[in-house]
């Protein structure tokens, strides 16, 4: 889930207060800290709209400033998982995000962060009914309100979020994808399938709740974790 929420957020940050839209239609981007560029067919912030550019991204302290020919825009006080990102790679990335639904698809993403993630053809589809100000934070309720991700691979270091369970199967030489991700979430409570092959095929289910604390700047997960080995309770806090 946190791979998801990263990507999800990523172009959806206090671009500024009180936005209410925001569309992107092919994005690619190559970014290693603190600049990066790429192109975009378009971009939609607000009522300002961008076509067929090239697009430059740059960290200035806490801030990400994003530029084309014709639209410029800063992002202010983004993600700390984001800011403190060393690299990150998107391929087709498009989104719409406002009022009521909410839709995001990459053809192939990676990000190095301590470790490294990466997804493979991943679509997420959020509805809810949130009035509250600022884009960002509509898009967190409605997401929790109602969610489905999937994705058809997914790669992440195996200490990372979830995977620690996966340490008391037999170990491969090399860290394996993971396969046929799905992710539902309804009023807070979220459900996770995955498949994993480590020596043997594993198939994880995976349930439980997600709330916002710090006025919607910190996500909370309780899960639990269900498989063939072991059922296990987790708590995590993104900032």
């Amino acid at each position: 889930m946190r791979t998801v929420l990263i990507l999800l957020i990523l172009l959806t940050s206090n671009v500024h207060a009180g936005l209410r839209h925001l569309g992107v239609k092919n994005l690619s981007l190559e970014y290693t800290s603190p600049k990066g560029v790429g192109s975009v067919e378009k971009i939609e912030v607000g009522l300002s709209k961008s076509t067929f550019h090239p697009v430059e991204i740059e960290k200035i302290e806490n801030t990400f400033v994003v530029k084309t020919p014709l639209l410029d825009f800063t992002w202010l006080a983004p993600w700390k998982f984001l800011l403190n990102a060393e690299k990150l790679s998107v391929n087709s990335l498009s989104l719409s995000a406002g009022k009521g639904k909410h839709d995001l698809t990459i053809l192939n993403g990676k990000m190095v962060q301590g470790g490294e993630f990466s997804v493979r053809d991943l679509s997420v589809h959020c509805e809810g009914t949130s009035e509250l100000p600022d884009l960002e934070d509509v898009l967190l309720e409605d997401c929790r309100s109602l969610m489905k991700a999937e994705a058809d691979r997914l790669d992440v270091p195996l200490d990372a979020f979830l995977i620690d369970v996966l340490a008391r199967l037999p170990q491969p030489e090399e860290e394996q994808p993971l396969k046929n991700f799905t992710l539902s979430v309804k009023d807070g409570d979220f459900y996770m399938y995955f498949l994993a092959s480590y020596v043997v095929k594993a198939g994880l289910r995976t349930w439980g709740a997600v709330h916002y604390e710090d006025e919607l700047k910190t996500i909370v997960i309780r899960w639990e974790i269900f498989s063939e080995v072991t059922m296990e309770s987790h708590l995590l806090r993104i900032v």
